[in-house]
């Protein structure tokens, strides 16, 4: 596959004729790339972005998105449940396994996704004939080397316009090839920020576009024009951590897992198809917080099952211990009976803390 001109996705589309195409997004590893390099080609700039959640993306390593693995994965994807099946099994992925992969807090006030249009004015601080008008990546990666440290708040304005790119290339790309600057309205207080459950509103974000791709799969000529957005390497770490299939990691340190990959599995889209569909359980490896989770769950109904009349707070660590785990698939029968107790008593609030494919089985 040849990569495409720049603000186009990353892969051109496989080109053999009856082959279905694989996936496109304008997510770039290469443009995030492009970044750190601006970064690391001056320390007073690269020091900005070290002193917030994001400095482990300094040492993001250069490579490209198989999209062939990603496509192979959607094929699998049960919107219904969120999970994967692999085999004669299914996946899902868990709050732990979201912080693991991003490094960044789950948590923390909401967010909502956005397609705001209108440019950041402070720039015309800096770049007083610069249009703003259909701003694109590769003008802002041009601004951001060319940016002055000088001035009383440069350091608040250049950390913003690096925020600004990342979230468009790489944490929330969408299908646009123009920058979009709905975080602005985030960062009116920095501080109210940096409270944001920001590792939530990108898994989620993931999530959407996955659940309309699913969707689009049987409708052949809807799909040749969909793009993923969303953070796609988050679905190739995500992955990998639980499949044993070919890839490979470098030698960084890193917390970050979606840090640790130089490649992830590049075989055909055929090859990937048929490993998914016959991939052995035995090589699927478990959450572990997954299975602490199960244990704690266990242990906590089986301790409250004479506590018919369950108090509001009781009810409210147990929906939160399941919302936040996502162990469906480590439920057992008398597990689901006590759950039920809690169930009937709930309040509204705490039902909306359970996720959707716990709501199906415990109503069904």
């Amino acid at each position: 596959m040849k990569r495409k001109s720049k603000n186009s996705s990353e892969w051109e589309r496989p080109k053999k004729k009856g082959e279905k195409c694989a996936v496109a997004t304008r997510c770039s590893i290469s443009d995030m790339y492009s970044l750190m390099e601006v970064l690391k080609a001056d320390d007073t700039k690269k020091k900005i972005l070290e002193q917030t959640i994001f400095k482990p993306y300094t040492d993001l390593p250069k490579r490209f998105i198989s999209l062939g693995f990603v496509q192979a994965l959607i094929e699998n994807f049960d919107e219904s449940t969120e999970s994967f099946k692999i085999g004669n099994s299914r996946i899902s992925f868990c709050v732990e396994e979201v912080q693991r992969c991003l490094g960044l807090p789950y948590f923390g006030k909401p967010v909502e996704v956005g397609t705001k249009r209108k440019p950041p004015m402070f720039l015309h601080k800096y770049f007083p004939q610069l249009k703003l008008h259909e701003l694109r990546r590769t003008k802002v990666i041009e601004l951001l080397r060319e940016f002055k440290t000088e001035g009383d708040e440069w350091e608040e304005d250049f950390l913003k316009l690096c925020i600004l790119y990342m979230f468009n290339v790489y944490f929330f790309a969408n299908n646009d090839s123009a920058m979009s600057f709905w975080p602005l309205k985030y960062m009116d207080s920095m501080d109210d920020f940096w409270r944001r459950g920001w590792g939530q509103a990108i898994y989620k974000y993931l999530l959407h576009s996955l659940k309309s791709i699913a969707k689009a799969q049987n409708d052949s000529e809807t799909y040749k024009h969909i793009y993923l957005k969303g953070c796609v390497p988050l679905l190739e770490a995500l992955a990998l951590e639980r499949l044993e299939l070919r890839c490979s990691r470098n030698d960084l340190t890193s917390k970050v897992l979606i840090l640790r990959y130089n490649k992830s599995d590049t075989r055909s889209l055929h090859k990937l198809r048929e490993e998914l569909r016959n991939f052995p359980a035995s090589k699927i490896t478990s959450c572990e917080n997954c299975n602490s989770a199960a244990a704690e769950c266990l242990d906590m109904i089986d301790s409250r099952k004479k506590c018919v009349n369950a108090s509001d707070k009781c009810l409210e660590e147990s929906a939160h211990l399941y919302n936040k785990q996502r162990c469906l698939d480590l439920l057992v029968d008398g597990m689901k009976a006590e759950f039920q107790l809690f169930w009937e008593n709930a309040c509204a609030d705490v039902v909306k803390m359970l996720p959707p494919d716990l709501l199906h089985t415990i109503t069904n």
